[in-house]
């Protein structure tokens, strides 16, 4: 990795320079183990964690490996945090203490919001996934805090006017369609259809929907 910025490397030692702008051109440091945030973070933390889940009987999924498997729970990988899911909080404590003896984690609770995602569970057992945060972020963005929502988000294939007049608007249309799209394709998959219509429209016309 680069050496960070205000050091450079003197008489093969790293030493703080005078200027905190300094960048060392020439030098830079060679990891002996991975560091939070370098992109192969998450595949270390995997290989790393693999030894831990096998003898514990967990098998990844063949559809997804960052999903474990076993018979009484599931466990789903995310770079360096870990969802379990089981019947009873019994099984789930003795998995985390199991996995306490080798690994240094820890219980944070309940999931009730994770990567933008609120989670719920209804009177039956249900998990129930929202993004009312994110929702609300578009509505806003959109100056849409008073509309009303539609049972049929989009039924015909949507096409550019190139006879109307310029939108007045000034929120960012490329913005937009990336929320959009991380909302369908995490909860709203009843939105793809006008989704994918909106991110198909040329450059040239967005400034006219």
């Amino acid at each position: 990795m680069k050496i960070p910025q205000g050091w450079f490397v003197q008489d093969g030692r790293l030493a703080q320079h005078t200027d905190p702008q300094h960048r060392d051109p020439t030098h830079y440091i060679k990891l002996m183990k991975t560091l939070y945030g370098v992109k192969q973070a998450a595949r270390a933390w995997y290989k790393h964690l693999t030894p831990g889940l096998t003898p514990m009987g967990f098998r990844p999924s063949p559809i997804d490996p960052c999903l474990w498997i076993r018979d009484n729970c599931i466990i789903v990988l995310y770079v360096d945090d870990c969802l379990l899911f089981a019947p009873d909080d019994a099984t789930i404590d003795t998995i985390v203490n199991t996995l306490s003896q080798t690994f240094c984690i820890g219980s944070q609770g309940s999931i009730q919001d994770f990567l933008g995602l609120r989670l719920t569970t209804d009177s039956d057992g249900a998990l129930h996934l929202k993004q009312e945060g994110l929702i609300q972020s578009i509505l806003q963005d959109l100056n849409l805090s008073q509309s009303h929502a539609k049972p049929t988000p989009a039924i015909h294939v949507l096409h550019p006017d190139h006879d109307s007049a310029p939108r007045e608007e000034t929120w960012n249309y490329r913005s937009i369609i990336g929320k959009l799209n991380f909302l369908a394709q995490m909860t709203r998959p009843d939105i793809s259809m006008a989704v994918h219509n909106c991110a198909c429209v040329p450059p040239a016309y967005t400034n006219r929907l």
